[in-house]
Parts: structure tokens; C-alpha cells; sequence
């Protein structure tokens, strides 16, 4: 997924620290999980401060979800001082001198690849190639931004907060467990078509086994979960996911802090 971020305008790097390293390992902690934290419009952490217009984030968040991959052309440069900052507390390395060398000649790249190609070979006038530019960032960004908010900003999905010496009180394998939910287990169909995401669980457990196999190893997990009387979060289907989504907005919008 790394290399394939770099075709949306992304940064392989960063893509590999942020979320292999940083969102697998501290999920859905705030101000190290940054699919979760300081988002300025949209509230998805409880530790993010509560502002008036996050009442209203369960009615605009999707618009705003699709531009998240479009978020990627100018937000891998932001990652520069927040790497260095968790430097500080070990969590990652300080960005390195050649991956700030190889990001600016990835964004040059793809410039030249995503406008200056189709401008100058493709006949397409700058109106044609901003209409279809903005549709295919808008439409990626609203199917991978809800799909990624459904596995970890729903009910059932906890946010545990460290302790004064940066702990948390659970072993990292319960800690997926406690963090994170599936959804529509049963539609093989979207399984294929989001490559195996709806089995979040089993895809932050088990992050280097293909997706082909969670489908089997779900009731395993499951079955393991509950003879330690652990949780496994799971929606039945899609609706029921999304429906939960949207409360977990409003809530978050609402209350400064989730019971």
C-alpha cells in the first residue's frame, strides 16, 4: 500500500510510518494515531478540543472525507515537524534528510504525471482535466475515508487514553481487540472490492497475512476473544456500520467526553 500511496499524490515513507508503524501500533490514541487526531473541522478523538461547529460533523464529515487523498499532495509535508515531535518520546525516528529529498521529487513527479501529461498528450483542456482530477481524488477519498472511520470511529471502539508515564493498561494484541471493528463479515462481495478491510480486526492482528485468509481466520478469532472474555467488535453489515459511524460523530461532536 506504501508504493500504491504515491500514485494518489502521496509519499511511501511517510505512508509507512504513520500508518504501518504509528496508527497499527497506537490505535486510536490520541495524539499519536493521527487517523484520529487534530483534524481542525471534524472531532474524532476525545482529546481533541470540543468546538461549537463540531455539533454538526455528522452532517458535513463525508464532504470532507473526500478529500482525503487530495490531502495528500500538502499534508506529507506536515509530517516532517510531527515526526521529529514523536522523535522526542522514541515512538519514531526523526525525518530523515534523503526521504524529505525523495518527497519533494515524488510531489514533482507526480505534477508531471497527473497534469503535465494529460495536458500536453491527452488533448483535454484544464477545465476537462480539474473536473476529472477533483472526481477521482473526491470519489477515492469518500470510499477509503468511510471505510477507514468505520473499522475505528464507531460504538464499541474504544479510545484508551495513556497513563501520566505514556502507558496503557493492555497488551498491544488486546489493545487491536479493544480499538478497533468489523463490519459486513458475511458480503463477499464488498470483501473483494475493499480488499479484505470490512475484517478489521484480523488485518491489525495480522498485518502481513493476506487478506484472502480473514474470512476464515475471523471465527478463530472471535471464538479465542470470547474464551478470555474479551471483546470483538463487529457491525452485521454495512448499514449498521455507517449508521453507528454517524452517531459516534454526533456524540463526539456533542460531548467533550465519551462515557
Amino acid at each position: 500500500m506504501a508504493p500504491l500511496s504515491t500514485c494518489s499524490g502521496g509519499n511511501a515513507y511517510n505512508w509507512e510510518v504513520q500508518h504501518n508503524r504509528l496508527h497499527h501500533t497506537f490505535t486510536n490514541i490520541h495524539d499519536v494515531d493521527e487517523d484520529i487526531t487534530g483534524k481542525f473541522l471534524l472531532r474524532l478523538s476525545q482529546g481533541d478540543r470540543l468546538k461549537f461547529i463540531h455539533r454538526f460533523q455528522h452532517i458535513y464529515a463525508f464532504m470532507l472525507y473526500g478529500l482525503m487523498t487530495l490531502s495528500f499532495l500538502w499534508k506529507d509535508f506536515r509530517e516532517i515537524s510531527l515526526f521529529d515531535e514523536l522523535a522526542k518520546s522514541g515512538l519514531t525516528k526523526r525525518f530523515p534528510r534523503k526521504e524529505l529529498i525523495r518527497l519533494i521529487w515524488t510531489k514533482i513527479g507526480y505534477v508531471i504525471f497527473i497534469l503535465a501529461i494529460p495536458m500536453c498528450f491527452a488533448g483535454v483542456t484544464f477545465a476537462q482535466w480539474l473536473a476529472g482530477f477533483l472526481i477521482m481524488h473526491i470519489t477515492a477519498g469518500m470510499i477509503l475515508s468511510t471505510i477507514f472511520q468505520m473499522a475505528h470511529i464507531v460504538e464499541g471502539a474504544e479510545q484508551p487514553a495513556p497513563d501520566e508515564d505514556g502507558n496503557i493498561e493492555n497488551a498491544w494484541a488486546i489493545h487491536q481487540l479493544q480499538t478497533t471493528s468489523n463490519f459486513a463479515g458475511k458480503n463477499r462481495v464488498l470483501s473483494w472490492f475493499i480488499g479484505g478491510l470490512d475484517y478489521q480486526i484480523e488485518h491489525h492482528l495480522f498485518p502481513s497475512i493476506s487478506h484472502i485468509h480473514y474470512h476464515a481466520l475471523s471465527p478463530i478469532v472471535k471464538a479465542t476473544a470470547l474464551e478470555f472474555g474479551l471483546s470483538y467488535n463487529a457491525k452485521a453489515n454495512f448499514g449498521q456500520a455507517l449508521v453507528s459511524h454517524v452517531r459516534m460523530l454526533r456524540k463526539l461532536g456533542t460531548a467533550s467526553k465519551l462515557i
